[in-house]
Parts: C-alpha cells; sequence; structure tokens
C-alpha cells in the first residue's frame, strides 16, 4: 500500500509536537520522506498504528481528527464532503476510505439512525486506540462540518477508555465495551 505523505502533512504531524521520523523509526518502517511516500504492507501500518498510539495525547487525536486540520487531498474526505447528505457522505467515506489505509468500515441503516462500526483489515487484529477514535472522531467531523449542524452521536462505544477531551467534543459519554460503534 502507497501512502502519500505530502510535506503539509509532514509539517502538521510536527505542528502537534510528533516526529514523524521517530515514529517511523520506531514501527521499522524506512524513512522516505524525501519521496512524499511511503509503502508499507499491512503489518507495517498497523506497527505504526501502535507507535502513533504510545505517543499521542488524547488532544493530539482530537487536532489529527478534524477536517479542517487535514491539509492534504484524501480521496474519502473529499467525496464526503461533496455528499448531497450525511448518508451518502458516509457511504462515499466507506468507499473510498480503504485507497488510504486498511481499515475496515462496517454501515448499518436502521429507520432512524445508522451504525458504524471500525475494525483493521486482518481478522483478530483489533484496532489500537489511536486508530479508532480518529476514525470514530474523523466521521463525526466530516458530518459536522458537512452539513454545518452540531450532530451530537446518539451512543459511542469503543474497547478503550474515552477522555474528557474526546467527551467534550463528542458531546455525549461513550460505554467502555469490547467492541466499537458509532451510532
Amino acid at each position: 500500500m502507497k501512502l502519500t505523505i505530502t510535506k503539509q502533512f509532514q509539517d502538521f504531524i510536527s505542528s502537534l509536537g510528533l516526529s514523524l521520523e521517530l515514529l517511523l523509526q520506531e514501527a521499522h518502517i524506512p524513512n522516505l520522506l524525501w519521496k512524499e511516500e511511503l509503502v508499507v504492507n499491512e503489518e507495517q501500518y498497523y506497527s505504526l498504528l501502535q507507535v502513533f498510539d504510545d505517543h499521542i495525547s488524547d488532544q493530539q487525536i482530537l487536532d489529527f481528527s478534524m477536517v479542517e486540520n487535514i491539509s492534504m487531498f484524501l480521496p474519502p474526505i473529499y467525496v464526503a464532503l461533496a455528499a448531497k447528505n450525511g448518508l451518502e457522505g458516509i457511504e462515499r467515506f466507506i468507499k473510498f476510505k480503504k485507497i488510504v489505509g486498511p481499515i475496515d468500515i462496517k454501515m448499518k441503516v436502521l429507520e432512524k439512525t445508522v451504525e458504524i462500526r471500525f475494525s483493521f483489515v486482518i481478522p483478530h487484529q483489533k484496532l489500537p486506540r489511536f486508530a479508532l477514535l480518529n476514525e470514530q472522531l474523523l466521521l463525526l467531523s466530516l458530518l459536522r462540518k458537512g452539513s454545518e449542524k452540531e450532530i451530537i452521536p446518539r451512543f459511542v462505544k469503543g474497547p478503550y477508555s474515552y477522555s474528557k477531551t474526546i467527551t467534550t467534543y463528542l458531546k455525549c459519554l461513550p460505554k467502555k465495551s469490547e467492541d466499537n460503534l458509532l451510532i
């Protein structure tokens, strides 16, 4: 899988107080940032997510997940924001997400709600905390930005703790559970 890591994105990571070079080194991924791209397999991608998990604060996760902070073209975000409504935006996001990472997203449309679950594409590897929170927050940020409304989830759960910083942004009280869900 080829990851585009533009100079702008590298600067953004640095502005969060993180060193992408050190994160790559710790994940045992060759540093080819001068090419503005990395070629990684799914195991290396997973390792990088785990390394982020070890070094990123909840405020940094929140900053990382806000659509307005993303300073590069990402197809899933672009197509989601160009949708005519939130449901179409989620569907587009799910369809194009695999272009930028091996995260699987399942959506179930019910009468009055939409249920979203995230997983890693390799079975039995649970998403690291950073990855799950990032995905949940990013999808919520997309819906809020695209609709220009203060969308508040009806229910959020995951196998990790949700700090006051994250809970304040969600505007709901997440539950700790073995699986994850965003309604």
